[in-house]
């Protein structure tokens, strides 16, 4: 099974120590499965207190992405609300997202997933 270890990217400020997103695997792989879990009392803390529903704007980058930084194969559509990026409640201000790495964003065979990048927001993407 081909391994690749990825680096969370999360577009966000944060505070200093502060843990935004942790995965379950700690590491996880391109063909498998992860659950991202956001903590909105981190960071900025704007979705803190917010009430359900909270959404995962998220991307990759790739082997095949124009920079280090740039995201491809998005998921998600700003402002509306999205059943393929609505997360779940699993705690005060705790929401998570499990999802197949590989199928959940459509990676091209042979393309290789450097990150994953999110942006956490509520309905209207305020």
């Amino acid at each position: 099974m081909k391994k690749i270890f990825f680096a969370i990217v999360v577009i966000t400020t944060t505070l200093t120590r502060a843990q935004v997103v942790s995965t379950d695997p700690a590491f996880p792989v391109q063909d498998g499965t992860v659950t991202i879990i956001f903590d909105a009392t981190q960071g900025n803390g704007a979705l803190a207190g917010v009430a359900p529903p909270i959404f995962a704007h998220t991307g990759v980058v790739t082997n095949e992405s124009a920079t280090e930084t740039s995201w491809l194969l998005v998921q998600g559509n700003w402002g509306t609300y999205d059943e393929n990026v609505l997360m779940t409640e699993i705690g005060d201000d705790l929401y998570s997202i499990t999802y197949n790495i590989n199928d959940y964003y459509s990676v091209p065979a042979g393309d290789t997933v450097f990150r994953m990048g999110f942006v956490f927001r509520n309905t209207d993407g305020s």
